[in-house]
């Protein structure tokens, strides 16, 4: 008996061991073959893009897309206001020109208003770029020289005060909540003192810095100490990581709850590089493509926009409202995917709209305004424009119908799109 036991053992560790032994193998085949092309897919290859373009349907990405219309009370009539719009944990944040939120349920219903407008000290004096904390919902609201952190109700849940040398060089950032006991401080580079990104925890010292990159600032000594917003630091976020772009410098770093930083994406613009040779701002060689407006990070995408100079073969078109004008602007989205490291550029598919066709309910083109950390995407259209477009022939009968229950003057309509995984 003990002889068919130590069999069956013996027999058992060899199983193991070889089985061990595949999977080594295929984890080496697996190694060299990324090795043998030659592909790093942290690489966003926007030289390569150029030319490449096409219009993109929204369920080669989504798996689903819903219009919800915010409940229209007197305590928050938001109108045609396309202000900052969060959504986390089930709960949309719209922020307001009167220094608040209108929070509402996932339905759309109103649950209450945010706001801590004033001197006090326990509130703010300036209200922008608020963080949502994805795993708390708090509010993360920046001033000069405080960060104050928010219940979603309004309660103070933490005040830290920004040492006068680090808030003169960082005025008019923002901050945002790193793990539980950190905050990075978002630089704002019009200073002239060369400030950097600064990580910050509760007791307001100073544990890290990104230093905004020797080469951005010569471009902007080329420029005689003017910048434009290719020149912006960038951040956005991504579950519980934070992204930094330094104006036109090609990585994009990532910084961890542990504050580990790391090169997480590298543009390659190739010829096609704002350097401080070309970067003379209004140059009549305008072959040169920078970042763009925001960035958008889900599991497996990146959304971002370029400004594509002369290189726009298909430029961004915009009626004016005034003159009724059609205006060219050389601005295009475009999508990577982190999976394969593949990029396009993606097309607009008529005048005034933006992103993917809404293939699937045929409302408008779709961009999102913000990526929630349960791989949601959301944007907002005002619900006269909501009424506007249902007219349209292409569109679904449930947005038809969704249409005839709207006032022009009633709140927005949020698009929450789900990411396929």
């Amino acid at each position: 008996m003990k002889s068919a036991d130590k069999k069956t053992r013996e027999s058992g560790q060899r199983f193991f061991i070889v089985k061990s032994l595949w999977v080594l193998i295929l984890l080496f085949l697996v190694s060299c073959s990324q090795e043998n092309n030659g592909k790093d897919i942290r690489v966003i290859d926007v030289a390569g893009g150029v030319g490449q373009s096409r219009i993109m349907n929204l369920s080669e990405i989504a798996s689903g897309i819903q219009y919800i219309p915010l409940e229209t009370a007197e305590e928050m009539l938001i109108g045609r206001n396309k202000g900052e719009n969060y959504y986390e944990n089930g709960i949309f944040y719209i922020k307001t020109g009167k220094g608040s939120f209108g929070i509402f349920d996932k339905s759309g219903k109103f649950i209450g208003t945010f706001n801590r407008l004033g001197r006090g000290p326990q509130e703010y004096e300036s209200f922008n770029n608020p963080d949502i904390d994805c795993n708390t919902g708090n509010i993360v609201v920046r001033t000069q020289n405080r960060v104050l952190e928010y219940t979603s109700r309004g309660d103070l849940v933490r005040c830290l005060n920004i040492s006068p040398e680090v808030s003169l060089a960082m005025f008019g950032g923002s901050a945002f909540k790193l793990g539980d006991n950190h905050y990075l401080l978002a630089v704002s580079v019009s200073d002239s003192m060369r400030p950097a990104t600064v990580i910050v925890d509760t007791s307001s010292n100073v544990l890290k810095r990104i230093n905004y990159p020797e080469e951005e600032w010569k471009i902007i000594e080329t420029n005689n100490g003017f910048r434009n917003s290719s020149s912006d630091t960038k951040y956005f976020k991504f579950k519980g990581k934070l992204r930094v772009m330094n104006g036109t410098d090609p990585h994009i770093l990532g910084v961890d709850e542990k504050l580990n930083i790391d090169t997480s994406y590298i543009i390659d613009y190739g010829p096609y590089k704002l350097t401080p040779a070309n970067g003379k701002f209004g140059s009549t060689d305008k072959a040169k493509i920078v970042s763009y407006s925001n960035v958008f990070e889900s599991d497996n995408y990146l959304f971002m926009q370029f400004n594509l100079g002369s290189l726009a073969h298909k430029p961004y078109l915009k009626t004016a409202l005034k003159t009724g004008k059609v205006i060219s602007f050389d601005i295009s989205c475009a999508l990577f995917d982190k999976r394969n490291g593949s990029f396009i550029l993606v097309d607009q598919p008529e005048t005034d709209q933006t992103g993917f066709v809404d293939d699937m309910e045929g409302g408008p083109a779709f961009w999102p305004q913000y990526i929630s950390s349960d791989q949601f995407m959301v944007s907002m259209i005002s619900a006269d424009e909501f009424i506007s477009f249902s007219e349209n022939p292409g569109c679904s009968e449930k947005i038809k119908k969704l249409a005839m229950t709207l006032n022009e003057s009633d709140n927005p309509v949020m698009v929450l799109v789900k990411l396929k995984r």
